[in-house]
């Protein structure tokens, strides 16, 4: 490793007279950052037709759901309120713990103090931390590939990976489970966010969590829709613990935090729980009354407070493998005639309804398995009505940040100073514009049936609950 003198410049930065530097951001001009929008529903972006397609689409999910033939089917978004990554940041985490490997490799090489070691360190503190992101505007698939290139030097053969380096790869992912928020700790955090009124004191320990719970359901009468409305989490666990609610979870998550929140914040028996990691568990279907079951179709990695709780059948021990990289996938699928995550997910879109949750639908595997069962329909003699109906719960906010931006930077020009009426044409045309895109992905999804409902990010925990209550 070599240490660069190169400087880079970023355009936004000015020099002043006195010679410091300032931001074009930290101005008051208009700016067009997502942060600046605050969206309070979705309603006042959609169209009419928009808006009536929408609501068609949430009767459908419920009606599903009263004939227990719905399933969700969950993505990293879910477990954010949480402290779990999303998958670019998982990958950005990982490179923080690949660089901290490699230097201390290195380490040995140092004698005396080196600037160039002293940063890097301080770097991958930094991406461990969250604080420092990069690696968003490549493939998940390809960057992870990235993590197994530096902590495996000497996998390749032949220009192929022999074996990912799935040990070191499953440690971190454990270390970043282990520092996630406990569903007590999560609601603790909620309530004091919101300041919401209840005992609460400073820290919650093990003399306290006991009493700390049992005053939230005094208080809300054991009416949890009340606290699943709080986050995405909260809410995809009661829809799993509500009796009138959904027994079939498929996720792409690794960590078991849905079964925590079932058992610790909601108090559903264990006897109820049953996760499949990355292959069948240990019970058969359907021999358990309101059996819940959740399947980690890319593979699972319980944390250390999981593995703690000596239940197999609901924290059972991690995968053999689990999918992460390009590697990855073409593995799993070139070596077993029986591809147990494939077929999982054939087999959910194919028997259940489907409602997708914190999901991007970027999933390279997904995406794969959507056009063979697209072709398999096309082909079909059955009729077409009997074709299940998936539904996708996308967020609008973050195509109209961009949107608006976009327009804000073709409108301001030089000057940035612009008068009211111009800068409510800025948001008049963004709103359009952004009406135009969501009817353009509406159409593309449909091609596959699955069907999308357009919501802020801080409309979805309110929804999901509104499908099973009044």
């Amino acid at each position: 490793m070599m240490e660069t003198k190169t400087n880079l410049k970023c355009a936004k930065w000015s020099r002043q007279d006195d010679g410091l530097y300032i931001c074009s951001q930290n101005q008051k001009d208009a700016c067009g950052c997502l942060s600046d929008i605050d969206i309070m529903s979705v309603n006042i972006i959609l169209t009419n037709e928009q808006k009536n397609d929408r609501q068609k689409y949430i009767d459908i999910i419920k009606k599903c759901i009263n004939e227990k033939m719905l399933a969700l089917i969950t993505g990293a978004g879910v477990s954010k309120p949480a402290g779990m990554p999303l998958w670019n940041d998982l990958i950005s985490q990982m490179m923080g713990y690949a660089i901290q490997y490699n230097f201390m490799k290195e380490k040995h090489l140092i004698t005396k103090k080196n600037t160039f070691f002293d940063n890097l360190n301080y770097i991958a503190n930094q991406l461990i931390k969250g604080d420092l992101k990069i690696l968003s505007k490549v493939n998940p698939l390809e960057s992870a590939e990235y993590i197994a290139q530096f902590l495996d030097d000497e996998s390749f053969i032949d220009g192929k990976r022999d074996k990912l380096p799935d040990i070191s790869i499953k440690t971190m992912i454990r270390h970043i489970i282990d520092h996630s928020f406990r569903p007590i700790e999560l609601l603790m955090r909620e309530f004091k966010d919101r300041n919401l009124c209840i005992n609460l004191s400073s820290e919650l320990t093990e003399y306290n969590e006991k009493d700390f719970i049992a005053s939230v359901r005094e208080k809300y009468q054991n009416n949890w829709s009340k606290i699943a409305s709080l986050n995405t989490m909260f809410a995809v666990s009661y829809l799993m613990y509500n009796e009138k609610g959904i027994r079939q979870i498929m996720t792409y998550n690794f960590e078991p935090l849905v079964q925590e929140h079932l058992l610790d914040l909601y108090g559903l028996s264990p006897q109820k729980i049953l996760t499949h990691p990355g292959k069948f568990g240990t019970k058969a279907w359907d021999t358990e009354d309101g059996l819940r079951e959740i399947y980690h179709v890319h593979g699972f990695v319980p944390g250390k407070r999981h593995i703690e709780r000596e239940n197999s059948y609901i924290f059972p021990a991690e995968s053999d493998y689990i999918i992460l990289s390009e590697d990855s996938y073409y593995k799993v699928e070139n070596n077993e005639a029986y591809n147990w995550s494939s077929s999982i997910q054939s087999y959910f879109l194919n028997k259940y309804n489907c409602l997708f949750v914190g999901f991007s639908a970027d999933d390279y595997n997904f995406r794969r398995i959507l056009r063979q069962t697209r072709l398999v329909e096309s082909n079909s003699k059955y009729n077409s009505n009997n074709t299940k109906k998936h539904f996708l719960i996308m967020s609008i906010d973050g195509w109209l940040g961009n949107i608006y931006e976009d327009m804000c930077r073709m409108s301001i020009k030089s000057d940035k100073k612009i008068g009211r009426d111009a800068l409510n044409e800025i948001s008049e045309k963004a709103i359009i514009l952004t009406q135009q895109i969501l009817k353009c992905r509406e159409e593309y999804w449909k091609r596959f049936n699955i069907f999308p409902i357009w919501v802020t990010t801080k409309e979805i925990p309110e929804l999901l609950t509104s499908f099973i209550d009044p």
